[in-house]
């Protein structure tokens, strides 16, 4: 098994106990193991995650919890890499996985020569449509600490990477993150019922102001359990 070196996990996580990627257990179990360390941020779950991540501990003595309320991805994202002590410092959601096989891949991959940080493209798992895709907001998910990484104060999460001539190259990992969503209509009341309805102004582009940061957590919603639903497709791609 391949365990990537002097890495960190950071997430940040609310609400999680199940999700489209089989939930908070899922990732931890899928995730933890391949890390030497791993800093998960809880942003006020009422849904029990926070309760199974305290017992998490006891098997991966790895992972730091923490708390922090949710005030935007952008400052949570923050929070989550304030104390790594790693060199490396991986990025993923509670909705998103590596294969186990991939990894092995990443390990290599850090070891290009005044390798910053990897790029990826991510494989959207929507029900039984899947479609391959670069996010532009968040695409460098595997970076070097000397780039002093932070992330906007915005509620979206865009990183802002600093530069240091010892890590001046990027490069796309031939490695897939993927992201498992709610089916449209479920996507659609996630949108409505905790974003809320004014979520895109009348040209069609997100309004992420702090005054957009959802009020209530997401398990508040009645629609929680249909966008928080296990895809069954989850089980291809292990």
């Amino acid at each position: 098994m391949a365990i990537l070196r002097d890495t960190s996990l950071c997430a940040i996580i609310r609400d999680e106990i199940m999700n489209p990627a089989g939930g908070i257990k899922d990732f931890v179990d899928s995730t933890l193991p391949f890390v030497e360390r791993a800093i998960i941020v809880d942003t006020g779950s009422k849904d029990g995650t926070r309760e199974y991540l305290e017992q998490a501990k006891g098997e991966y003595p790895h992972l730091e919890v923490r708390d922090h309320p949710f005030d935007g991805y952008g400052p949570s994202r923050n929070v989550s890499i304030e104390r790594v002590s790693t060199n490396w410092i991986l990025i993923l959601d509670a909705d998103e996985r590596i294969r186990q096989k991939d990894f092995s891949v990443l390990e290599r991959e850090r070891e290009t020569h005044h390798l910053g940080h990897l790029e990826f493209a991510f494989l959207e798992v929507q029900g039984m449509e899947i479609s391959r895709k670069v996010k532009g907001q968040l695409t460098n998910r595997f970076f070097h600490r000397d780039l002093n990484t932070k992330f906007m104060e915005l509620v979206l999460e865009y990183a802002s990477l600093g530069y240091n001539p010892e890590r001046d190259f990027a490069t796309f990992s031939k490695v897939l993150i993927y992201h498992f969503v709610p089916l449209e209509e479920a996507k659609k009341k996630k949108e409505e019922e905790w974003y809320g309805k004014g979520l895109l102004n009348p040209c069609g582009m997100y309004m992420w102001g702090k005054e957009h940061i959802p009020k209530s957590a997401p398990s508040e919603c009645p629609s929680f359990p249909e966008w928080k639903a296990l895809n069954p497709f989850r089980e291809r791609y292990r």
